[in-house]
Formats: structure tokens, C-alpha cells, sequence
């Protein structure tokens, strides 16, 4: 998986990379649509980074991007932000013309939907698309996406909050797809894993990878 190791990088601290990244899929990425608030940004990147999903797709078309740091936002991704590729556009409909171009099909979470989370194939090449914490997604994103499904519930609230619903509905295609012995490793090929281990390899001694890494915001 390795071809240049840093000499810098300790025995151990390679093992940790390659087991990282013999565990990423591509398979399942996840959009978000308009989400404001960059803590619950953060709180999703933390939760794909936990659970090996590499690839983020942030469209901001609606409102302004929050670019304030602070303490509680810098606490609540802990630094997992730089092992997420994310890839940012402006446009929605050439978000979705990309992903289309890359075999992706699209589900959008819908409190109203009759398809529970539960009957979701994530053994399926899927964007999981989340929207905005107050409309959630938006009329065209729903038009555009392949199903939609919703997350059940037995309280009085009706959604969750959308770092929450990401983080429930991405750990169930981890489970899913770990339960059907899935590769799970699989969408990724050899030199991909090999591109990622050295971006990892270079993040860790705190030097950005080369230019190329990312998807261009779409503009």
C-alpha cells in the first residue's frame, strides 16, 4: 500500500495509516445541503472519519458558510477534519451531475418518507444527502435524488438534529455492510488506497498533500 514512507513516521503510526485506510470506502458518500452551522459540519466529518467513509460533499447555494472558529466547533471535530476529502461546490445540479458521471445514486433523508432507514441497501454505490437544520433538503435536491427514506422514531420530536441523523444513518450502513460481509474496503482500488496512505502519511507530520486531492468547488 506503501510506496515512500517518511522516515519521520513511526513503525506504529504507519500500521495505524494502513489499517485506517484498508478500512475507507467510497462506495457511500454523504452530501450536505446548506447546512450553516459548522459545528454540525464538524460533528459529521468526525462521525465519517469514525466510521470510513472518505468522501464529504458540502453545497452551499442557500445561505452563508459560518467561518468563525471556535473552541467549542475546534473541540467537537478534533482534528478529523483533515482525514475527510471534501469536496465543496456552489451549484447544486453540477454536484449532482458529478456524482451521476460517477455511477453514484442518491438518497435523500425525508421525515414524511415510508421507507425506514432499515430497508436502505447500503451494499449500493449511494450518496446519503441530509439537509439544512431548518428546511432540510431542498424541493429540487429531493426531485433530483433516486429515493428518500427517513429515520423512525417513537418520541414526540419529529427530526433529529442533521449531525445526529448523519451519524445514525451512517452507522447503519457500517453495520450493514460489516453484517452482509461486504469488502468493506471496497470502491477503493490499489492506487487509491496508496494515494490516501501517503496523504496520511504526510498530514500526520503536518505538511498538506500535494495539489490534486479534493474536487473543485463546482463554480
Amino acid at each position: 500500500m506503501d510506496k515512500v514512507v517518511p522516515a519521520c513516521i513511526s513503525t506504529a503510526r504507519k500500521c495505524k495509516i494502513n489499517a485506517v485506510v484498508s478500512m475507507r470506502t467510497s462506495r457511500i458518500a454523504v452530501l450536505l445541503e446548506d447546512v450553516h452551522d459548522r459545528g454540525n459540519e464538524n460533528a459529521v466529518i468526525r462521525t465519517m472519519d469514525a466510521f470510513g467513509f472518505q468522501n464529504l460533499h458540502v453545497v452551499s447555494t442557500m445561505v452563508p458558510r459560518e467561518t468563525r472558529e471556535t473552541r467549542r466547533i475546534q473541540r467537537t471535530d478534533k482534528g478529523a477534519r483533515k482525514w475527510v476529502t471534501i469536496h465543496n461546490w456552489n451549484c447544486l445540479d453540477q454536484c449532482v451531475a458529478h456524482l451521476r458521471s460517477q455511477g453514484y445514486k442518491i438518497g435523500a433523508t425525508h421525515p414524511g418518507s415510508t421507507t425506514e432507514i432499515q430497508r436502505v441497501d447500503f451494499n449500493d454505490k449511494l450518496v446519503l444527502a441530509f439537509g439544512n437544520e431548518q428546511f432540510g433538503i431542498s424541493q429540487k435536491l429531493a426531485r433530483l435524488s433516486d429515493f428518500s427514506f427517513s429515520i423512525p422514531m417513537c418520541g414526540f420530536v419529529e427530526s433529529l438534529n442533521v449531525s445526529v441523523a448523519v451519524a445514525v444513518t451512517l452507522f447503519q450502513a457500517f453495520a450493514q455492510r460489516m453484517d452482509t460481509n461486504q469488502q468493506y474496503s471496497q470502491g477503493l482500488t490499489s492506487d487509491e488506497k496508496t494515494q490516501l496512505a501517503q496523504e496520511f502519511y504526510h498530514l500526520s507530520l503536518g505538511v498538506e498533500p500535494g495539489a490534486g486531492a479534493g474536487q473543485p468547488n463546482g463554480s
